[in-house]
């Protein structure tokens, strides 16, 4: 999966998860580093905890506040609407797979989750002016009216 910033973001905030993200400019390092956590991933330790993404593009790293664009494992806290991130957690990819554990453990344990309301997230979000554009084109009539209605409650596009 490629990390989209803040699309990533976004899905780890939805679904109040921490983000675990790999990032490696060269491909081969990547794909390694990715092979390396699958089964941290799918183990029982960690399963169903954490939201999995991976980027070469340093770039995508700009919105994850004390990332480090380099080879490795960030751990990341989403803000409440998933625009940006903090860091919880880093490992580097030359870390053993003692220490990748014990970055995902510090991780999880750092993770805040959120507690929110559909209806409350949409009101705040409107009140701070927030609002998301989704990448999908909307072709529901209703959502389109509903996404107007919204921008038009003083929320500011991204």
């Amino acid at each position: 999966m490629t990390l989209r910033n803040p699309i990533t973001v976004n899905v780890a905030a939805c679904d109040n998860q921490p983000l675990v993200l790999v990032f490696a400019k060269d491909a081969a390092a990547r794909k390694e580093l990715e092979a390396r956590l699958a089964p941290l991933a799918w183990g029982d330790a960690f399963l169903g905890q954490f939201v999995y993404a991976s980027t070469s593009d340093a770039k995508e790293l700009a919105d994850i506040e004390g990332a480090k664009p380099e080879a490795g494992v960030v751990v990341v806290q989403a803000d409440k609407f998933g625009l940006k991130g903090t860091v919880l957690a880093q490992g580097a990819a030359t870390a053993t797979d003692d220490e990748l554990v014990a970055c995902l453990k510090e991780g999880a344990k750092r993770h805040q989750s959120e507690e929110k309301t559909f209806a409350g997230h949409v009101r705040e979000g409107h009140g701070k002016g927030v609002f998301w554009q989704t990448v999908i084109p909307v072709t529901d009539p209703m959502e389109l009216r509903a996404r107007e209605r919204g921008r038009n409650a003083g929320a500011k596009p991204e």
